[in-house]
């Protein structure tokens, strides 16, 4: 099976609280965007077409070690809409495997094991010593030489200079930023956004514009794109190829938080 495994760890954990439980709670409820949701072309006050729809881990979240998390998904949108949660959060080294996962899958993503798992923990080791705190590394096996990995291709230097945008917009985004994106990510209008939060609608728009909302929406969605174009890649590339039904696609099934 292919797809992407995260392994996040937690920044300065020695001297800070511990903050895996509010993130398996955000990971469990991630607001995840479908291709081709878009808000009321009229530029009415609308909520998306396509309101955002709940993740698909094929292994859920959870604790591993100490402060780190790990979890698998085949879903593009998921990976994405994870990315940008653990890089709004800014206490979070993050590693991405573009790879493969033995299967049948384990009951715990503790117990999985393969090449998307091994690369993301090469990638979150570089992490810790990246500018933005968050790396992809493909573990696709070259077709010469399965023990080894084969450069990037094309498609996945793109996805992953994709990813590196959407880390960066989210790191450089407020909390309160970040809150009303997912508000209108889930399909609320403004009124009702500043119904939740509890403030004043001229409030929810001074913080974040429906076109700077909709920006921050088609960059995460052309992300999806390229990462569903990505681990075609990966997958074609791989000795003995997949079957059709194990070949990744937008919005793919996987087990569901």
């Amino acid at each position: 099976m292919y797809g992407w495994a995260l392994t996040i760890d937690q920044r300065h954990s020695r001297i800070s609280p511990d903050a895996v439980p509010r993130l398996l709670a955000a990971l469990a409820d991630l607001p995840v965007l479908d291709l081709g949701a878009e808000a009321d072309p009229s530029g009415a006050d609308a909520p998306p077409r396509e309101p955002a729809r709940a993740p698909r881990w094929d292994l859920l979240p959870e604790r591993t070690a100490g402060d780190e998390v790990q979890a698998f998904t085949a879903d593009p949108a998921t990976l994405v809409a994870a990315t940008w949660t653990v890089c709004g959060a800014g206490r979070w080294w993050c590693g991405i495997g573009m790879g493969q996962v033995d299967t049948p899958l384990p009951r715990s993503t503790r117990e999985a094991t393969g090449t998307a798992y091994l690369a993301a923990r090469e990638a979150v080791t570089a992490a810790k010593s990246s500018i933005g705190g968050m790396v992809v590394r493909s573990g696709g096996p070259s077709p010469s030489s399965p023990s080894a990995a084969a450069p990037p291709s094309a498609q996945q230097i793109r996805f992953i200079r994709a990813m590196e945008v959407v880390g960066d917009l989210a790191g450089s985004t407020t909390p309160a930023v970040r809150e009303v994106c997912a508000l209108y990510d889930r399909g609320m209008t403004t009124a009702r956004a500043a119904q939740q939060v509890g403030v004043s609608a001229a409030a929810i728009s001074q913080r974040l514009t429906r076109a700077r909302w909709s920006f921050l929406r088609r960059t995460r969605e052309l992300a999806v794109d390229l990462a569903t174009e990505a681990l075609a890649t990966t997958v074609a590339a791989s000795p003995g190829s997949a079957s059709p039904a194990e070949r990744p696609s937008a919005g793919a099934s996987g087990r569901s938080s």
